[in-house]
């Protein structure tokens, strides 16, 4: 039970966002990093006129990073 609340108390302390602009179009290609590998495609059709937006990697990638 320890280690279950461990693992959940950083998703309750309050962060405050440390927003970097990110190509729109990175980031669908840094979260193919967390699919599963095996027979999987992805097809990709990107517009390159997409604008930068301002996110905090840390806490877009926190859900996905969390380990078992």
């Amino acid at each position: 039970m320890n280690r279950t609340l461990t693992r959940l108390l950083p998703h309750a302390r309050p962060v405050t966002p440390e927003r970097i602009a990110v190509e729109t179009n990175g980031l669908p290609e840094q979260s193919s990093q967390f699919l599963p590998r095996g027979d999987i495609q992805i097809v990709r059709r990107l517009d390159g006129s997409l604008p930068a937006v301002y996110v905090d990697l840390s806490l877009l990638t926190r859900p996905f990073s969390t380990s078992p």
